[in-house]
């Protein structure tokens, strides 16, 4: 199981076609007088934008229509690796409690000091 999520894990990361993020489709109004959405009825869209956050700041930016297939599967990439990720670390964690880990990294004493190599 691990070799198969590890093998996955590098296939998505040499691609680097990752970004995180989520899509929101966006109607606006336009300020042309006399347009059908200043007189309430449809407004124009959807547009795509990609949703994201950073420490500090939400963002979104527009996602031209030549590039929202790709978008699509570069937020899709981001979610599996995710869920991968999570799969490593939930089975570390059982390692962890079936106190194996030590083995898996290397823990020793070298010059009496404490050491872990992987």
């Amino acid at each position: 199981m691990r070799t198969i999520v590890s093998g996955k894990i590098v296939a998505i990361l040499r691609g680097s076609e990752i970004i995180r993020g989520s899509l929101v489709k966006r109607y606006f109004k336009c300020k042309t007088p006399g347009c059908s959405c200043q007189k309430g009825q449809s407004k124009h869209g959807p547009h795509l934008y990609i949703s994201y956050s950073t420490e500090k700041y939400s963002r979104q930016v527009y996602v031209p229509t030549e590039y929202q297939i790709a978008v699509k599967r570069y937020i899709s990439n981001y979610n599996k690796l995710w869920e991968l990720i999570k799969k490593v670390s939930i089975e570390n964690i059982e390692l962890l409690k079936d106190k194996k880990m030590g083995k898996k990294l290397h823990i020793g004493k070298k010059n009496g000091k404490e050491y872990r190599s992987v």
